[in-house]
């Protein structure tokens, strides 16, 4: 995965954080989106990407499929 080193600015914001703070990211492809190999994609921070990859992540063996639910964090913390 390409690591940029400008957080887009424009109407995006990281869905881990909720902000569009400064710092490097990751374009994570967006489901759906496909069309001749090209595809939308929404920007991750970078940090955020990386804090998010070692806890709550799931495989999925029927689909094939490793995710992380996003909101997660605020339920364990209660």
């Amino acid at each position: 995965m390409k690591v940029f080193q400008q957080f887009p600015s424009e109407n995006a914001t990281c869905p881990v954080c909720g902000t569009n703070k400064k710092g490097k990211c990751v374009l994570v492809p967006i489901d759906g989106t496909d069309k001749d190999g090209i595809c939308e994609a929404q920007p991750f921070h970078f940090k955020c990407f990386l804090g998010v990859a070692d806890k709550f992540m799931r495989y999925n063996s029927e689909f094939n499929v490793l995710y992380r639910r996003l909101g997660t964090e605020k339920v364990a913390k209660k």
